[in-house]
Parts: structure tokens; sequence; C-alpha cells
């Protein structure tokens, strides 16, 4: 992943946390021992924190999922978001796997819509839903370096192996909601036209050449008035679609039409995406295209987003315009749920960076100090159990820990850059209870492993 698509992403806001019982397979290097000073309200925040947390098994997706049961309160929400308060850990990673998998055979989800380039997430599914092509071949195809993982890779493998078993109505699907890229589109559409329509006219064909054929540099310089005429040309092969919709629906089936039709509106998101110096058309749509998932398979299809806490959680002054979770908040309400996650210690991967525009080079990264006393990460250090699910809900009224989680305070969060030289600066400010609705907290971590 260009280091430029995730120098944003350090400034971004990613927090919520979810807790769970400690992997053995992990260690703290720092003994999680009070530290002198305790005062009495934090730890009275410590024990009533313990009453309201429930352990967490552990990550691997194949435990038993007891400790899941939990969320089933969220299984009649059309999407919930699955964050992560890095790009590169472990933990995070396989307890998304773990928890897809829950939905997916306890409730009924069909669909993990990825923070990844809607035209690589086609190969993706093809792979997982019919065995077109191979894991290694698709891996290549992202983009970001986050999701060339092991990790991942098992989550797909996983998914492959589900649908073998599967009519083509119950298989599952993951799909790409992100709107950075093009690589891929010109690709795929005419691949499509040239199988399932003798007929397309040659300007869809020069249309795409054209806007393949531009950087984001020639993107970011084009007037106003070249930018809507370049979408509106782009408009025009989604009407050809449209008008030619029955025929082109009978030859490849509705699936694939609708696919590759939204494929075209992803072009004009990215040219929004590449060309805005000011607004964050980022997030909103990947909100639209999240929502555009819940109609793809039949109406009202249930979605699991993997993203950032960033994105994901419900804060409409991200990046000044609001997040992908914010505004699908405002769309569905109370049909739309994120569940956050949170760390104090331990490794992760992400780019050395040195404000205030120097990058390193990808590598593990450590962070072993104990969280200051003004974050909520101070108060999650002394849990018990350390690993732990809190649901904001089950919280009452009368508690301190109401407030408090109700309350603006610092939270870590890392996206896909970190320096320890400013590990302070990597603390963000929020409200917890208004942005997620869960929150998992994994004490201290793993490092994701490369593919």
């Amino acid at each position: 992943m260009k280091y430029y698509f995730f120098a944003l992403a350090l400034f971004t806001n990613l927090f919520f946390f979810i807790s769970c019982k400690d992997n053995p397979t992990q260690t703290s290097p720092v003994e999680n021992n009070p530290p002198a000073g305790l005062t009495a309200s934090e730890n009275e925040l410590i024990i009533e924190l313990n009453k309201f947390i429930k352990p967490l098994n552990g990550t691997l997706p194949s435990l038993d999922d007891s400790d899941l049961r939990v969320f089933d309160k969220f299984a009649e929400a059309k999407v919930i978001g699955l964050g992560e308060a890095t790009h590169g850990t472990k933990d995070f990673f396989q307890m998304k796997h773990r928890l897809f998998k829950y939905f997916v055979e306890k409730h009924g989800f069909k669909i993990f819509g990825f923070e990844a380039d809607m035209g690589e997430c086609i190969y993706i599914d093809r792979f997982i839903a019919s065995d077109i092509g191979t894991i290694d071949e698709v891996m290549r195809k992202m983009h970001f370096w986050t999701w060339r993982t092991q990790e991942v890779k098992e989550l797909i493998l996983w998914m492959n192996q589900y649908n073998k078993s599967k009519s083509p109505q119950d298989k599952i699907h993951l799909l790409g909601v992100d709107c950075q890229f093009k690589d891929f589109n010109k690709i795929l559409i005419m691949e499509y036209l040239q199988r399932y329509d003798g007929s397309y006219p040659p300007r869809i064909g020069q249309i795409l050449t054209e806007i393949d054929q531009l950087s984001n540099t020639h993107i970011q310089a084009l007037t106003s008035a070249e930018n809507i005429l370049l979408k509106a040309r782009c408009d025009s092969i989604k009407t050809y679609f449209d008008d030619n919709s029955s025929r082109l629906i009978a030859s490849s089936g509705q699936f694939e039409f609708t696919i590759i039709r939204q494929l075209i509106r992803q072009t004009q998101q990215y040219i929004d995406v590449i060309s805005s110096k000011t607004f964050n058309y980022r997030d909103q749509y990947m909100a639209e295209n999240s929502e555009w998932l819940t109609d793809l398979l039949a109406p009202n299809t249930k979605v699991v987003l993997w993203a950032h806490n960033g994105h994901l959680a419900k804060d409409p002054a991200y990046l000044g315009s609001g997040s992908q979770g914010s505004f699908l908040s405002e769309n569905l309400s109370t049909q739309y749920k994120v569940i956050g996650f949170s760390f104090n210690q331990g490794t992760f991967r992400a780019v050395g960076y040195i404000p205030p525009s120097t990058y390193t080079g990808l590598t593990v990264q450590g962070i072993y100090e104990i969280p200051p006393k003004d974050s909520f990460n101070f108060i999650f250090y002394f849990s018990q159990p350390k690993n732990f699910i809190l649901i904001n809900n089950d919280v009452t009224r009368n508690s301190p820990l109401y407030s408090w989680i109700n309350s603006n305070k610092k939270i870590l969060s890392i996206g896909a850059v970190y320096s320890s030289n400013y590990y302070d600066s990597f603390f963000y400010t929020y409200n917890l209870g208004r942005i997620f609705d869960a929150v998992i907290h994994i004490n201290t971590t793993l490092a994701a492993d490369p593919y």
C-alpha cells in the first residue's frame, strides 16, 4: 500500500474496545501491577469495569463460541462494523475472522465488506464463491500491504471452503467498499461486455480507456467542469447498462450484472476521492457502497464490515466530513452496530514515520508503556480479565462507569504508520459510548504475519 494513502490514517480517530481472556500464546513484557498512586475514583472505575465486562475466550476462529453470544443482540442489524486499533495486528484480524464466522453460522450474515478496492475484491470473491483462480493469485491482487497477511489468507480460505457445500443462494461473499483505485475497472467491465454483450457500443471502451490512462496527478489537476464531464461519461455507461438490463441479466445473471454496474459507479467515486483536496468523499462513498451491499443478494442482505476503528466509528467530525460509520448510522439508525477494538501493549506491523513526512519502511513495531492516566486505556490496563468484551448498553446509568465511557477521553489509535518517539501523539480524544456499540479489548497483541 502506498504510504500516502495511510498518512491520513495517522491523524484519524481510531478507538473503541472489546475484551477477552488472555491468549496463552501471548505474554506481556510489563507486569500489570497497579502503580503507586491510583486514586479512589480510578480504583472505583476498575471495580465497575470488571462488573460489566465479559471474558474473551481468545481470538482463534476455531475456539468455542460461547463467549460470543453476547453479540446475539446485534443479530437484527443490517450492518455490523468490525474495527481495528491498528492496521497490522494479528489478534484483531483473527478476531474479526472469528466474529464473521459466528455471524454467518448463527445469524445468516452473507457478505464481508472490506476496506479494500472494489475491483480487486471481485477477483477474491470469484475464488471464494466459484473457485476461479488460486489463493496466491488473488492475494497478489491486493493493493494494501495491510491485508496481505496470513490471517486474511486464512479467512479467504475458510470462506472458500464454507461455500463448497452451499447452493448459490447460500454462499457467502467478500466484496470491497473502498474507492481509491481504478486498476481493474476497465478490465472487468470490458470483460463482462465482451462475454455477455456482442453489440455494446465502442464508445464504452473509449471512455474506459481514457479514464484508465489518467494518473492521479492528472485527475487532481482537472477543473471542476472537466471533473463533471468525466463523471457524466461514466453515467452514460451506467445508462447503457440500465437500458439493456433485462438482456444483460438474462445472459450473466443478476449478481454479476449488479457487481459490474456498481464498479462503474465506483469509477466515479474514485474520481471524486482523488480530485478532492478538502472533502472526505472516501468515507461517504464507503458508506454508500456498504449500504449497496445490503440489497445485493436480496433485500436486507446482512453485511459485516472490516475497516479501521476510525472509519467505522459513528463520528460525524471524522476528517471534517464524517466517518463511514457516521453516514451508516444516520441512514440505518439502530440497524447499524459497530464493534471497536482496543489494545495497550505488544507488537504490530506499521510503516515507520518521522514527522512531518518521512516514512522509513514497513516493520514490526512495539509498545510496552503503561498507558497515560487520562486515557481509556489506563483503566482497561487493570481490568480482570485482561482481554474482554464490553457491551456499552449493558452499563447501567447509575454506575460511575456509565459517565466515564460517555465522556471524552484519549484512546490509543494507530493506522498504518507509527513512530515510537511520538507515542503520546497516537492517542485521540473520543466519546466511546457515542461512537461504538461494543468494545473488544486485547491487552497485549502480536503483529500480523505477512503473506
